[in-house]
């Protein structure tokens, strides 16, 4: 019986990737937390505190207390804005998270012929008549549960979006692992959409997202009294495009006070700081591309 389970459930999703049109979810591109921001937008092995739901859902074991952040940012030149919230509540080996993501952006021109009746001409040509803009928000629950040095993890997320004058409602499913066979080496795999991301908008167009795999690894140098240095390098995949991006990034911090880090992701700069005072910690994170300009971001995160 759960032979024909499985089975049922390999041919839903095959269908889905069938009858729809593929695309990549928006998150893909986008960083999280200041320090795994300035590391090169690491998502595998590097926790983003009290946003870690919308990460690798595995990481949640690696926060020892109650947290949560907020966090804001201006994308590539002002080309999007984007907001995060989130929190995190471990209980002995398992952690419950939950996250929201607002990605938004004006600037889709609705333009119309002069004369829509008559072709298009020299004289009838496309004017712009409106300016349109969009959004996406997702809502992520995630969970996770330590065995020994391996953690694993799984988290459900719901979509609404908006663009110009539609609109849809979606949902995906990812998992992820953090491996630990040594004190001062993490080993992570997050496997993002892994049930593919469905859309559906409101016009009868479907679409399906198309899964990811990312990897990575982090390794800690020897301590120097209260310094650290941290060195993270992570990998990634998708069945259209292949390998994708690599991002290189190393994090130094004293005494869990403070941290800074820097990176490259896909030939990009970033960088990112964080200091913590109390219950409070307070981080900034900026990178530059060369083709879509500069980004940067805050955030504010709080045990309790």
């Amino acid at each position: 019986m759960r032979i024909k389970y499985k089975i049922a459930a390999v041919l839903v999703v095959m269908a889905g990737l069938l009858w729809s049109a593929p695309f990549q979810s928006d998150e893909f591109f986008l960083p999280g937390a200041p320090i795994p921001a300035g590391a090169g937008g690491n998502s595998t092995v590097i926790d983003w505190g009290g946003l870690s739901a919308e990460s690798n859902p595995a990481l949640m074991t690696q926060i020892p207390g109650r947290t949560a952040a907020l966090y804001g940012a201006n994308m590539w030149s002002s080309l999007v804005d984007l907001a995060r919230g989130g929190v995190v509540i471990p209980a002995n080996d398992f952690s419950l998270g939950a996250g929201v993501f607002l990605l938004s952006g004006d600037g889709i021109k609705i333009t119309s012929l002069a004369d829509p009746d008559q072709p298009i001409s020299p004289q009838n040509y496309p004017e712009v008549v409106d300016e349109k803009g969009h959004y996406t928000f997702a809502f992520t629950l995630a969970g996770a549960k330590k065995f020994g040095k391996l953690s694993l993890g799984a988290a459900a997320k719901l979509v609404r979006k908006k663009l110009t004058s539609v609109s849809a409602y979606g949902f995906s499913l990812s998992a992820g692992m953090l491996w630990q066979p040594a004190e001062p080496l993490n080993v992570g795999i997050f496997a993002r959409d892994i049930s593919t991301y469905q859309l559906f908008w409101d016009d009868g167009v479907r679409e399906t997202g198309m899964p990811s795999l990312s990897a990575g690894i982090s390794y800690s140098l020897p301590r120097m009294g209260k310094w650290r240095v941290q060195l993270a390098p992570e990998i990634s995949w998708g069945p259209d495009d292949g390998v994708g991006f690599l991002r290189l990034g190393a994090v130094v911090s004293y005494a869990n006070t403070f941290a800074i880090s820097v990176g490259t992701q896909d030939g990009s700069f970033t960088s990112g700081a964080q200091i913590k005072f109390g219950a409070f910690s307070l981080g900034a994170s900026g990178g530059y591309h060369l083709s879509l300009g500069g980004s940067y971001a805050v955030a504010l995160g709080y045990e309790f």
